[in-house]
């Protein structure tokens, strides 16, 4: 249920539990009544909540203004009948007294001069149906308020204040209205239709001054509990449309109240039943569902899976237990022959049932099985910063801009290397996947300091690297001369010596920069000071061609 299109819920329901009338207690408190007055089931007026609607417009919108009051007004009707239904005579007097304080307020809105105009010679027709209306919520209350009094007879009061209550909404149809209104109400042959499984339950929605509305559309249901469980079954399958307006529920074999609520023209309007959860008349028994097993589990859920041919079941509903002999409780409905239960603990045995249902009724019990969940491998946390950073070489390549290299970090911890943080005078100024970055947009002539931070994928940071300076060139800073004859030979395995010629007289150093394909990307093997013309690059891998540049730096 409620998934029919929007789902609207008020507050003043939430608390209205789901009524636990066993089979007894209901032959015993109604049946007796109810056949003896011709009175076949136990809507207790829950379409009364019918002319619900959610805006009170100008004072000449009078079915606005009226319907906005009566809302509710037979919301609490609705609610004190449940009660009374139920031998809450406590509850359902206190929701009777707001019943009482409401009808005055409606009462003393239709008698304003503002409304009496608005309302014309309907005003007269209006006043006595609430006068006829409030007199029989004071002889309910009283009924209900005096322990003298049967459940029957209290039941029998508030039945006739459920009919009144609906006389009073028959008339909100012809009352003048300037604005669209909608109205859901239940269809029913008798005012006193009481409600059992497998009972067909129609509606029609009245919409007034829709011509025109272009907020208009396909009218949208959602069928909700209101109170009780989730695994509650109230109604079988979804709304019956026969038109754009009136459609039909049938009952479920659960006991509860149900909110019908409806959507169009941007507003909602909703209706209250219950499901009094026992056939009229008894249909054919089920047969129970056989071969329940659990062939499947994770760390957390159980499937399920039985068998089921014969014909007349809606759905299954299953139970779940912690032991074989109980407590049972229900966790879930499904109209297949499987099901996944899910959100368990690691490592424990579960014991289920199940049982099919339609809408007069469930089955007796299948077999019972058992599964077990599986132990949760949770994989250790990495805690384990990367390497720290080394060979952070700064150089300036213009008078803006620094050229800022590394070597690679490592990570052990698992989570793996996600990149570098690089500050430059301890401030950060990117984060790079890379081993470089070039600086730029920098002060002629100024020196700057950087360190560089890797960090893996857990969020863990290395030590800060030792800070290397460059200064940007000034304006009249003339950069040395490139070397030249550049020379490699093998001295070993792993190992080449550079030797090459200097042409400047102006260098701080040189640096080496390293590939192992002719275009690139290349890193830096290392630096050398002013006047130094040879490198060993050592650490290298046997039989691999590597690539060198040697750029002289100042």
């Amino acid at each position: 249920m409620g998934e029919f299109v929007i789902e609207v819920t008020k507050d003043r329901f939430q608390g209205l539990s789901k009524a636990a009338v066993d089979a007894s207690a209901r032959t015993s408190f109604l049946r007796s009544f109810f056949y003896r007055c011709g009175l076949l089931s136990l809507l207790i007026a829950l379409n009364v909540l019918g002319a619900v609607v959610v805006r009170a417009d100008t004072d000449t919108n009078a079915a606005g203004d009226i319907v906005a009051q009566l809302c509710p007004l037979l919301d609490n009707l609705t609610e004190a009948s449940i009660s009374v239904a139920q031998s809450d005579q406590t509850s359902g007097s206190t929701q009777l007294g707001l019943t009482l304080s409401l009808v005055d307020g409606l009462i003393a809105t239709v008698q304003s001069p503002n409304m009496t105009v608005a309302l014309g010679n309907k005003n007269r027709t209006l006043q006595k149906s609430l006068s006829r209306f409030q007199s029989q919520v004071l002889r309910a209350k009283s009924a209900v308020d005096n322990s003298a009094t049967t459940s029957a007879a209290a039941l029998r009061a508030m039945l006739r204040a459920v009919t009144l209550g609906q006389q009073v909404k028959a008339l909100l149809p012809a009352l003048p209205s300037s604005d669209t209104v909608v109205m859901l109400s239940e269809v029913r042959s008798s005012t006193t239709t009481l409600h059992y499984s497998g009972d067909t339950v129609c509606f029609h929605v009245n919409i007034l001054n829709a011509t025109g509305d272009p907020s208009c559309g396909p009218v949208n249901v959602s069928v909700d509990p209101v109170g009780g469980s989730p695994t509650d079954v109230l109604t079988i399958g979804a709304p019956n449309f026969s038109s754009g307006t009136d459609f039909c529920l049938t009952m479920g074999p659960d006991a509860g109240t149900v909110q019908v609520t409806v959507s169009t023209c941007n507003q909602t309007n909703s209706v209250l039943f219950y499901d009094y959860g026992v056939p009229k008349k008894a249909g054919p028994e089920l047969p129970a569902p056989a071969d329940l097993n659990a062939p499947t589990n994770t760390f957390n859920s159980i499937e399920l899976a039985w068998s089921y041919t014969a014909a007349g079941a809606a759905g299954f509903k299953v139970e779940r237990s912690p032991t074989p002999t109980g407590p049972w409780t229900p966790v879930g409905v499904t109209n297949s022959t499987t099901y996944v239960d899910a959100g368990l603990s690691d490592a424990t045995i579960y014991y289920y049932r199940l049982r099919a249902y339609n809408s007069t009724g469930y089955s007796l019990y299948s077999n019972e099985a058992n599964g077990e969940t599986s132990v949760t491998t949770v994989a250790l946390a990495d805690t384990t910063p990367p390497s720290n950073p080394s060979g952070v070489i700064a150089m300036a390549t213009s008078t803006s801009q620094v050229s800022v290299s590394w070597n690679a970090s490592t990570d052990s911890g698992g989570s793996g290397l996600a990149g570098y943080q690089v500050y430059r005078n301890g401030a950060l100024v990117t984060t790079t996947t890379a081993t470089s970055y070039g600086d730029s947009g920098l002060s002629a002539a100024t020196s700057y300091c950087y360190t560089i931070v890797a960090d893996d994928n857990a969020g863990n940071n290395s030590a800060t690297s030792p800070a290397t300076c460059a200064t940007t060139l000034s304006p009249a800073s003339t950069p040395p001369e490139a070397p030249s004859n550049l020379a490699a030979m093998v001295v070993t395995p792993t190992s080449i010596t550079l030797d090459w010629q200097n042409n400047a007289d102006n260098e701080l150093g040189f640096q080496i920069q390293r590939a192992t394909s002719s275009g690139g990307p290349r890193s830096v093997a290392g630096t050398v000071g002013t006047g130094v013309t040879s490198y060993t690059d050592t650490g290298l891998d046997p039989s691999t061609t590597y690539y060198y540049e040697v750029a002289a730096f100042n």
